[in-house]
C-alpha cells in the first residue's frame, strides 16, 4: 500500500508538474504570439512604404529603357554592314594566300628536300669509310686458333673438375659417418650424465639425512665442543658397521641413538680433556686404529654363541668397546620363538628379532628410534650409490675422451672436406669460364663471318644510294628557281589587300565601341527595371503573407488564451487529489511503521531465544568435555592398574602378598636414602632435559593464548553467521515476494501483447539465494519448449512485457523506449502501441521510432531536419495543435 500511494503521489505529483509547465508554456507562447503580431503589422508598414516608392522609380527608368534599346539596334545594323565587308575581304585575302603560299610552300620544301640529300650523302659516305674499316679489321682475325687451344684446356679442366668430385663425395660420406657416429656417443654420455646426476641428488639427499640421522650436523655449544676435541670430521658408529641386510633392523634396535658415537683411537687421551658438567651429550667408542675396518672373523668371537647379533656384523671397528655394545644380544626369527625361548636367557641377555623387537626375562621393548631408523640401510645404499657413480665417472671420462678424439677427427675431416670443396669449386669456376670463352668465340667467329656478308651488301647499297641522291638534287634545284620567281610577282597584290584592311578595321572598331557603350546602359538600366519589378512582386506577396500571419497569430492567441482558462480546472482538482493522496501516504506511513516495529520486537525475541539456545549448548558442550575427561581417566586408571597388575603377576607376587610383606615402621630417613639410591640410578640412565618445564610453562602460555584467541574468533563467527542467517531470510523473502509480483505481471501483460498465449518465470533451482530465473513464453497456436525457439519479433515482445512487467513493480515518472518496435510487424506494432498508450495514463513515454503506426499515438513529435544544406534544425510538433491547424 505505502508503494501504491506513493506512485500515485508521484503520479499525481508528475501531472501537476506537467500542468503548471504546460500553463507556463502557453503563457509564453502567448506572450511569443502578441510579439510576433505586433512585428508582423510594423513589417506591413514598412513593406507598404517600399513598394509605394519602387512603382514611382519603376515609372521613370521604363522610358528611358526603351529609347538606349532604339539606339543599340541602329548602331547594331551599321556594325553588321561593316562586319560583312570585312567578311568579303578575308575571303579575297585566303584566296591570295592560298596563290601565294603555294610557290612559297614549294620553295621551302625543296630546300628542305635538298639539305637533307646533301646530309644523306655526307652520312653515306661516312657510313662507307667506317664500314671499310671495319671490313679490314675482320680480314685479321685469329679467333680460330685460338678456339682450338681452349678446346685442349677445357677437356684439362673436365677431367680435373670430375676427380674433384669423385673425392668430394666420398668425404662427405665419411663425415656422415663420423657423424652418426657422434651422434650416438653424445646420446650415450648424455644418459650417463643424467645417470650421474641422479646418483649425486641421490647421495646429497642421502648424505643430508645420514647426517641428520647421526648427529653430525651438529651447532652451537656441541660443535664448537666438537672442534676443540678435533672430532668434527671423526667417523661415526654406523658409518663403520656393515651387517647382513636381514639383521640391520635388529642392529639399529640394539644400538639405537648409539650408532651416533664417535669412533675415537685413543679414549683415555679425550677422557683427560672431558668433565663431567660439559656442556653438550658426547657419545664416544673407543678404537684402535690398527683395528678398524676388520671384517667380522677378527671381531671378538670367543665364548659367543652361535645365535649372538655379534657374529652377524660383516665389518666394523674391531673393539672391546663394540663387543660390550652388543653383548649379550641373542638373534630370534621371530617374536613367537623369542618368547618360546625366553627361558635360556642368562642374567644380561635379550632376545631381538629381525623386526627390532627386544625381549628379556622380564621386561619387552618395541617401537624404534626414529633419530637412527634406517641408517645402515642409508649407509650402504650411500656406499653402493658411491661405487656406482665413481665407476660411472669413469665411463663419463671415457666417453668425453672418445668424444673429443671423434670431434677432433670430425673437425679435420671437415677442413679436409672444406679443403676439397674449394678445389671443386675453383675447377667448376674454371671449366665454366673456359666453356664460356669457347662459346664466347665459337659466336664471335659465327658473327665475324655473318658481318664480313652484311659489309659487302650494304656497301653495294650505299653506292646506289649516292648515285640516288645526286639525281634528286638536280631536279630539287630545278623546281626552287621556279617556285622563287613565282612568289616575286604576288608580293605587290598583298600590300593592297593589306591596306584595305587597315581601313576596315577603324571603322569597324568605332561602332562597335559606340554599340558597348549603348549596350552597358540598356543592361543596366533594364537590371534596374527588373529589380524593381521583383520588389514590388515581391512586397505585394509580403503584404499577402503578413495579412495571412496575422490572421493566424490572432486565432493562435484566441486559442492560447482559451487553453489557459481550460487548464486552471483540472489544476485545481489533481491538487486536491495530492493532498488526499499524502493524507493516505501518512497512514500508510504510520501502519508500515507499527508493522516494522513488530518485526523488530519479533527478531528481538528470535535473538533472544538463539542466544538462550547458544547457552544451552555451550552448557552441554561443557558437561560432555567433563564427562569424556572423566571417561578418559577412568581408562587410564583402569590400563595403569592393568599393567601394574602385569607386571605383579610376572614377580610372581600378588597385591595382598605385598601389603603384608611391607615392612613396619619405616622411617623418613629410610625412605629419603632409597630415594637418592634410585635418583642416582636414574640419573646413572641418562640426563633430565631441565628445560622442558620452562618449554612446557611457554607452550602452556602459547595455548592459553591460542584458546582465547579460539573462543574470540568463535564468537566472532557466531555473530557473523547469525547476521548472514537474517540477511538470508531477509534475502528469500524480498526475493520471493519480488519473483511473484514479476511473475504476475508478465502472466497479465504477455496475453496483451500476443492477443493470447501464456508466459510465466520458472524457478531453476530449489535455493532462493542461487537460483536462476528461465522465461517461458507459449505465443497462440505454439508449444514451443524454449524461448529460443521463438522469432525475433516474438522475442522482443516477450521482453517488453518482462520488461513492463518489472517496471510496474517501481514506477518512475517516465519511461525512455529506444526503437523497441524495429523488429515488429504491424499487427504487434499496433498490440504494443495499445499497451503503450494504456500505460501512458499513469507514466509519461519518451520514445525513439520509425514507426508511422508508433508515431501516429504520439502526443508531441521532436524531429532533426536539415532546411539549409549543412545546417540541421531540430523541429518539435504538438500533434494536437498541428491537426487543428490542418483543419483549418
Amino acid at each position: 500500500r505505502f508503494y501504491a500511494v506513493g506512485a500515485e503521489i508521484s503520479r499525481l505529483e508528475q501531472q501537476i508538474r506537467f500542468a503548471r509547465e504546460n500553463r507556463q508554456r502557453l503563457e509564453r507562447d502567448l506572450s511569443q504570439t502578441r510579439a510576433d503580431l505586433e512585428r508582423v503589422q510594423e513589417h506591413q508598414g514598412r513593406d507598404q512604404a517600399g513598394l509605394e516608392e519602387k512603382t514611382a522609380q519603376l515609372g521613370e527608368r521604363r522610358p528611358e529603357l526603351q529609347l538606349r534599346q532604339e539606339e543599340e539596334r541602329q548602331i547594331a545594323a551599321e556594325q553588321q554592314e561593316y562586319e560583312q565587308q570585312l567578311h568579303g575581304w578575308q575571303l579575297e585575302w585566303d584566296e591570295f594566300n592560298q596563290r601565294a603560299a603555294q610557290p612559297a610552300q614549294t620553295a621551302q620544301v625543296e630546300r628542305a628536300r635538298i639539305t637533307q640529300l646533301e646530309q644523306q650523302q655526307d652520312q653515306l659516305q661516312r657510313r662507307r669509310q667506317r664500314l671499310r674499316e671495319e671490313q679490314g679489321r675482320l680480314e685479321s682475325s685469329a679467333d680460330q686458333a685460338r678456339l682450338d687451344d681452349l678446346e685442349l684446356d677445357l677437356a684439362e679442366a673436365q677431367e680435373q673438375a670430375d676427380q674433384a668430385e669423385q673425392a668430394l663425395s666420398e668425404q662427405l660420406l665419411q663425415i656422415e659417418q663420423r657423424r652418426e657416429q657422434l651422434r650416438q656417443q653424445e646420446q650415450q654420455l648424455r644418459q650417463r650424465q643424467n645417470r650421474n646426476s641422479e646418483l649425486a641428488g641421490r647421495i646429497a639427499s642421502l648424505n643430508t639425512l645420514q647426517q641428520a640421522a647421526l648427529g653430525k650436523e651438529t651447532k652451537g655449544d656441541q660443535g664448537r665442543r666438537l672442534a676443540e676435541l678435533g672430532l668434527t670430521q671423526a667417523a661415526r658408529l654406523a658409518e663403520q658397521l656393515q651387517a647382513e641386510p636381514r639383521w640391520r633392523q635388529a642392529l639399529e634396535a640394539v644400538l639405537g641413538p648409539r650408532l651416533q658415537a664417535i669412533c675415537v683411537e685413543d679414549l683415555d687421551a679425550l677422557g683427560l680433556r672431558l668433565s663431567a658438567d660439559e656442556p653438550t651429550q658426547l657419545c664416544l667408542l673407543g678404537c684402535l686404529a690398527a683395528d678398524r675396518g676388520l671384517p667380522s672373523a677378527d671381531l671378538p668371537s670367543a665364548d659367543l654363541p652361535s645365535d649372538s647379533l655379534l657374529r652377524r656384523l660383516q665389518a666394523g671397528p674391531a673393539s672391546a668397546a663394540l663387543a660390550q655394545l652388543l653383548h649379550g644380544a641373542r638373534c630370534a626369527e621371530s617374536s613367537e620363538q623369542a618368547l618360546q625361548r625366553r627361558g635360556e636367557l642368562a642374567a644380561g641377555e635379550y632376545f631381538v628379532t629381525p623386526e627390532g623387537l627386544l625381549l628379556g626375562a622380564n621386561w619387552l621393548l618395541a617401537g624404534r628410534d626414529q633419530r637412527s631408523a634406517g641408517a645402515l640401510q642409508r649407509e650402504e645404499e650411500l656406499r653402493a650409490l658411491g661405487q656406482e657413480a665413481g665407476l660411472l665417472g669413469e665411463e663419463i671420462e671415457q666417453l668425453s675422451q672418445a668424444l673429443e678424439e671423434q670431434r677432433s677427427a670430425l673437425q679435420e675431416l671437415e677442413q679436409a672436406q672444406e679443403q676439397q670443396r674449394r678445389r671443386h669449386a675453383e675447377a667448376g669456376r674454371r671449366l665454366t669460364e673456359l666453356r664460356s670463352l669457347r662459346a664466347g668465340l665459337i659466336s664471335r667467329i659465327e658473327h665475324v663471318s655473318g658481318r664480313r656478308r652484311a659489309i659487302d651488301e650494304e656497301l653495294q647499297e650505299i653506292e646506289q644510294q649516292r648515285q640516288q641522291a645526286e639525281d634528286d638534287i638536280k631536279q630539287a634545284r630545278t623546281r626552287l628557281h621556279q617556285a622563287l620567281e613565282q612568289t616575286e610577282a604576288c608580293t605587290g597584290q598583298r600590300q593592297l589587300l593589306i591596306e584595305q584592311r587597315d581601313a576596315l578595321r577603324q571603322r569597324l572598331g568605332q561602332v562597335r565601341d559606340t554599340r558597348n557603350r549603348l549596350r552597358g546602359q540598356v543592361q543596366e538600366l533594364a537590371l534596374q527595371v527588373q529589380a524593381l519589378d521583383t520588389a514590388c512582386v515581391a512586397l505585394d506577396k509580403a503584404q499577402a503573407q503578413a495579412e495571412q500571419q496575422q490572421q493566424r497569430l490572432r486565432q493562435r492567441a484566441s486559442e492560447l488564451s482559451a487553453q489557459l482558462a481550460e487548464a486552471e480546472a483540472p489544476l485545481q482538482l489533481e491538487q486536491a487529489q495530492l493532498e488526499a493522496q499524502l493524507e493516505q501516504r501518512l497512514q500508510v506511513e504510520q501502519a508500515l511503521a507499527e508493522a516494522r516495529d513488530g518485526l523488530a520486537q519479533l527478531d528481538q525475541q528470535l535473538r533472544q531465544y538463539e542466544q538462550q539456545r547458544h547457552q544451552s549448548e555451550q552448557q552441554a558442550s561443557t558437561q560432555r568435555d567433563r564427562l569424556e575427561q572423566a571417561r578418559l581417566h577412568q581408562q587410564e586408571l583402569k590400563v595403569r592398574w592393568s599393567t601394574l597388575a602385569e607386571q605383579l603377576a610376572e614377580t610372581g607376587y600378588g597385591s595382598e602378598e605385598l601389603l603384608a610383606q611391607q615392612e613396619p615402621g619405616l622411617e623418613l630417613d629410610q625412605l629419603q636414602a632409597r630415594l637418592e639410591d634410585l635418583g642416582q640410578q636414574i640419573e646413572r640412565l641418562g640426563r633430565v632435559n631441565l628445560a622442558a618445564i620452562d618449554e612446557f610453562k611457554e607452550q602452556s602460555e602459547r595455548m592459553s593464548y591460542l584458546d582465547a584467541q579460539h573462543a574470540d574468533i568463535s564468537s566472532s563467527l557466531e555473530v557473523l553467521e547469525e547476521a548472514i542467517r537474517k540477511i538470508d531470510r531477509e534475502t528469500r523473502t524480498r526475493f520471493k515476494e519480488t519473483f511473484d509480483k514479476v511473475n504476475s505481471g508478465l502472466q497479465e501483460l504477455f496475453p496483451k501483447l500476443f492477443g493470447g498465449g501464456h508466459a510465466y518465470l520458472q524457478m531453476t533451482g530449489d535455493d532462493l539465494l542461487d537460483t536462476g530465473v528461465s522465461v517461458m513464453a507459449r505465443p497462440p497456436g505454439k508449444r514451443n519448449s524454449s524461448i529460443q525457439l521463438l522469432s525475433g519479433g516474438e522475442k522482443a515482445l516477450t521482453a517488453v512485457a518482462m520488461v513492463f512487467a518489472i517496471f510496474q513493480l517501481n514506477p518512475a515518472p517516465f519511461c525512455m523506449l529506444d526503437e523497441v518496435d524495429a523488429p515488429l510487424d504491424d499487427a504487434n506494432v499496433q498490440r504494443f502501441c495499445n499497451m503503450v498508450k494504456e500505460m501512458s495514463d499513469k507514466v509519461q513515454f519518451i520514445f525513439i521510432t520509425h514507426n508511422k503506426v508508433t508515431m501516429e499515438m504520439s502526443h508531441q513529435l521532436i524531429g532533426v531536419t536539415m532546411h539549409e544544406p549543412g545546417v540541421s534544425r531540430i523541429v518539435s510538433v504538438d500533434i494536437a495543435e498541428a491537426a487543428k491547424l490542418a483543419g483549418a
